[in-house]
């Protein structure tokens, strides 16, 4: 029986070690929640920021600006390229007046840079599309702005290329090469590589004019308007003329309250005998200074009351009083 006993026991006590454990787990569980929901708000947060970066935006809208003007510029060259290549590959009205060498040349380096065209027009809609997946540290997007860099930098090795085969010094035994299609073709092409490379400063040749002479007028233009529109803020001649004059005396002996002896406009103490403007709203001040104020903004200085306003009211009283015959 005391064997039983203890058995049961035993049991009872595993059960509720058994218990204890698990309810541990439960709170060890319970208590890192809100720390891994937590975890899930702020990376989802952080990839909604990121999506919605302004710069991103901005980056993109000029991305697609730059690739609309190049595909303007990139693609009739391209369309060029392979239309005169196809019909004048072999054929030319120069030949047998011109070196076969030469003929060659201008086609070779016409061809070669419409290839360049195409597949710099790849590397730019690859980097662009990248750029929305891909991180700008990951492999293969360094990867593909690296191709495009050296595009670009056989893009200009083969510029010079061109001036050295369309206008050096075996180029021009040929006196008609003109009149070669594959030569003009190549000349088109080098003229608006010529054009890229040179709108900037053709740019500042055709806004210097402006700057020089309309900026100036524009400016003012702008100065007078805004001298007009502060000045239509002001109260007129006549309004300000209206106003009441009182030497500082007079004021002191009208109030019973103490009255400020300094105008707050100058910072200077008034005089006995000084005549001084006194507003509607029954501030006073200098009247130079004041005048001088009134003239440019309408508003007290004190407590910016519109002294047309305060006018109007008193004009609009006197008149209710006045006996209607």
């Amino acid at each position: 029986m005391a064997t039983t006993q203890f058995e049961s026991d035993e049991a009872y006590a595993r059960s509720l070690s058994t218990g204890d454990r698990d309810s541990q787990e439960m709170n060890d569980i319970e208590s890192s929640a809100p720390l891994i929901e937590l975890t899930a708000t702020t990376d989802e947060n952080t990839i909604g920021a990121a999506r919605q970066h302004p710069s991103g935006q901005v980056e993109l809208s000029t991305s697609r600006v730059a690739l609309n003007g190049f595909l303007l510029i990139s693609i009739p060259q391209v369309i060029a390229t392979v239309v005169v290549l196809s019909l004048y590959w072999n054929e030319s009205p120069l030949a047998g007046i011109c070196r076969p060498v030469s003929l060659i040349k201008w086609r070779l380096w016409s061809l070669v840079g419409g290839v360049r065209l195409i597949l710099h027009l790849g590397a730019i809609l690859s980097v662009m599309f990248a750029a929305r997946s891909l991180d700008r540290n990951s492999r293969h997007f360094v990867r593909l702005q690296t191709m495009r860099s050296l595009l670009d930098v056989f893009g200009m090795v083969w510029f010079l290329v061109g001036n050295l085969w369309l206008f050096g010094a075996e180029a021009k035994e040929c006196h008609h090469r003109g009149q070669d299609p594959g030569f003009r073709l190549a000349f088109v092409l080098l003229a608006v590589q010529y054009g890229q490379l040179c709108l900037p400063c053709l740019l500042a040749i055709v806004c210097l004019p402006f700057f020089c002479f309309c900026l100036p007028c524009i400016v003012r233009w702008h100065r007078r308007g805004q001298q007009r529109r502060d000045g239509s803020k002001g109260a007129s001649e006549a309004a300000i003329q209206a106003l009441p004059t009182k030497t500082f005396s007079d004021l002191r002996g009208e109030s019973s309250d103490d009255l400020d002896p300094t105008c707050p406009i100058c910072l200077v103490d008034f005089e006995l005998d000084e005549e001084l403007r006194v507003l509607p709203c029954k501030h006073h001040f200098h009247q130079g200074c004041v005048d001088e104020w009134l003239s440019k903004n309408s508003s007290c200085p004190s407590c910016r009351g519109d002294i047309n306003a305060n006018l109007r009211r008193e004009a609009s009283g006197r008149t209710s009083l006045e006996p209607h015959i």
